[in-house]
């Protein structure tokens, strides 16, 4: 059964509003029809292709399924249109498509992080480095236009290519980012950059909007405590991948996701002046405890005394706060709004919520979506699971995202700018 082309109209002829545009256009199933805008100085004017209505033509108009509001939240707005015309209204580009995408398009991790659940199994169990799982090309190509077709990604979305896993481990990968190109899909990618793949087409890399490259420091002891790789060898392969990219169709963002320990915050300075000789940003943060499961366990004191000892010697961490109530309440958390898939092609929880958590990936597979509103119906259920709860419970993503621990309260040093974003 093919789904009914959704006409939206545009309230708002902003910079949110050119961000709307771009994402649902380029998306199945939904049509901007007309923009409009509450400053009479607009009215007339060419904007995205459109010319500036004023906001009557909502109420004149019959033909359209519901109205985008891109301005800053204003209820008055929202009341008077609804007093006059019974419409949905939406407000944020999630409501209609899927805005941000985690991909796991490899099952494997080779990093040895102790703080980070996939590292801690590698470290235990050392499966990391022997199994052989990761979504092939074909599986790719299948799952990708599937989502497309279905219109539950734009063209235009935030696609990472990547979630808890190394996605340079896939021996596929090159074939998927050419792949991606060819269809006009925007993608980001993050690595450890413990292996280098070169580039077979002159336009792989044409659509990558940014690389982020994980450093737990800048000298071979940090390397030794996080990620267990040679310093050089990694410094070389950013070289080389820098290289490799813009020889490629890379016209995007190069950036060093710098983690700041206790034992490699002096190291900042060398690495800023290092990634300014390449020609790469540096975004600087404080880790904390990656994996859901891991937190639950912290939360809950099952964590053994010589990982606690760790954590209090190596991580800005300050989690015991209490955090006030209506700040809880407030708090819109956008992980619920992500769409994350793993190497199986399996709909999974959130970013935050890794392969241990209970019903972590349990939720059917992408390709049996119909709609963007099947994969809505199954989030809403996700949200209720005791991952979820959990989150809610010991405010885990609150916690991540507002940075509750010593980077909010310690000086700002001008060798360290923080990025208070970590996903």
């Amino acid at each position: 059964m093919k789904s009914k082309i959704k006409k939206i109209a545009l309230y708002g002829a902003g910079n949110y509003g050119r961000t709307v545009i771009n994402i649902l256009r380029k998306t199945k199933y939904i049509d901007i029809v007309f923009v409009c805008d509450s400053d009479k100085r607009k009215w007339g004017e060419v904007y995205e292709n459109f010319v500036i209505s004023a906001p009557n033509k909502i109420f004149d108009e019959n033909d359209f399924d519901g109205v985008f509001i891109s301005i800053l939240s204003d209820n008055d707005v929202d009341r008077y249109i609804l007093s006059k015309k019974d419409i949905k209204i939406y407000k944020r580009i999630h409501e209609l498509v899927a805005e941000t995408i985690y991909w796991d398009i490899s099952g494997i991790c080779n990093a040895k992080c102790k703080y980070c659940v996939t590292g801690r199994n590698n470290i235990n169990h050392n499966s990391g480095y022997t199994k052989n799982s990761y979504m092939n090309l074909d599986t790719f190509k299948k799952n990708y236009s599937h989502l497309y077709e279905k219109g539950i990604i734009s063209k235009e979305s935030h696609l990472g290519l990547y979630n808890w896993k190394e996605p340079f481990l896939n021996p596929d990968i090159i074939d998927i980012l050419n792949y991606c190109s060819d269809e006009g899909q925007n993608y980001i990618l993050s690595t450890n950059a413990s292996i280098v793949r070169m580039a077979t087409s002159e336009n792989t890399y044409s659509k990558c909007e940014s690389i982020h490259f994980s450093m737990p420091g800048f000298s071979q002891e940090s390397y030794n405590r996080i990620h267990g790789f040679v310093f050089n060898t990694i410094k070389d392969n950013i070289v080389k991948i820098k290289k490799d990219m813009l020889e490629h169709g890379f016209a995007g963002e190069f950036v060093i996701n710098a983690h700041i320990y206790r034992f490699s915050e002096e190291e900042i300075k060398c690495l800023r002046e290092w990634a300014e000789e390449e020609g790469i940003i540096v975004s600087a943060y404080y880790p904390y405890l990656a994996g859901n499961s891991l937190v639950a366990d912290y939360f809950e004191g099952r964590l053994d005394a010589e990982l606690i000892r760790d954590i209090s010697s190596d991580l800005f961490l300050q989690w015991d706060d209490k955090i006030s109530q209506e700040c809880i309440k407030n708090f819109e958390n956008p992980l619920c709004h992500q769409l994350t898939i793993d190497e199986s092609g399996n709909l999974t929880l959130c970013c935050a919520a890794d392969e241990f958590c209970s019903c972590y990936n349990e939720w059917g597979k992408i390709e049996n979506l119909n709609s963007y509103e099947d994969y809505i119906r199954i989030k809403n259920k996700m949200l209720e699971c005791k991952t979820c709860m959990d989150c809610k419970k010991y405010a885990i993503a609150y916690r991540i995202l507002n940075c509750n621990n010593p980077i909010t309260n310690r000086k700002k040093s001008e060798s360290t700018v923080l990025d208070e974003s970590t996903y």
